[in-house]
């Protein structure tokens, strides 16, 4: 898997990120263990039920807003970005 690099993240993109992570995740009701790797588990959620529901889509939009860019999934390495699967 290759990762399309945006742009360099913040600690104000990685806190924003989490923060509406959270609150999608309990909306939902999407079960959390730790909350510094939430848009992980949620991803991982998504990914246990086949085929993947309509909120895998919510949530892709909820990171775009968190993130500020309409193609941007996650952060990862320290960019924020895309999946090249996306």
């Amino acid at each position: 898997m290759s990762w399309i690099c945006i742009c360099k993240a913040t600690k104000n993109d990685e806190k924003r990120l989490i923060q509406r992570s959270i609150a999608f995740a309990n909306r939902w009701g999407i079960p959390l263990n730790d909350y510094e790797y939430v848009p992980w588990q949620i991803r991982d959620y998504f990914n246990q039920i086949y085929p993947a529901p309509i909120e895998k889509y919510y949530y892709d939009r909820v990171c775009a807003r968190a993130l500020g860019h309409p193609h941007a999934r996650d952060i990862a390495w320290g960019y924020i970005g895309y999946s090249s699967r996306d």
